[in-house]
């Protein structure tokens, strides 16, 4: 099985081919392991649990920008994630969560293509 690292760097060479998305799409590096000091200057600097994987700033017909969390196929979504895209929803932006590079970029191509769909977060429960 692919790890969620190998996932989201795939996914972000394949988007960068657009230019569009090699302009815009940002990863939010917030996750893994801080020493408690850094840790803690962090959180003062402002970054948040839960915070979404990629971020891809673009104006559409619908939404100001889209959230994308990765995970793998068997990959647990942390209720802080969930929140931040339910959050995000609330608040007029397309998230979602994918769980393969191919369906990573058929999600960001179809956003841009004001072809998105939102998916129900809540599928993704594990």
């Amino acid at each position: 099985m692919l790890s969620e690292k190998y996932i989201h760097k795939t996914v972000v060479k394949n988007a960068f081919t657009h230019p569009l998305m090699k302009e815009l799409l940002l990863h939010i590096p917030n996750g893994g392991y801080r020493h408690p000091i850094e840790a803690r200057e962090l959180r003062l600097m402002g970054v948040r649990k839960g915070v979404s994987d990629l971020f891809l700033p673009a104006l559409t017909k619908n939404y100001p920008g889209l959230w994308l969390e990765l995970k793998t196929e068997t990959g647990t979504l942390k209720p802080e994630q969930e929140n931040w895209l339910i959050k995000m929803r609330q608040n007029g932006y397309a998230a979602e969560v994918t769980r393969s590079v191919e369906e990573s970029i058929d999600l960001l191509l179809s956003y841009l293509d004001n072809q998105y769909k939102p998916i129900s977060i809540l599928n993704y429960r594990i």
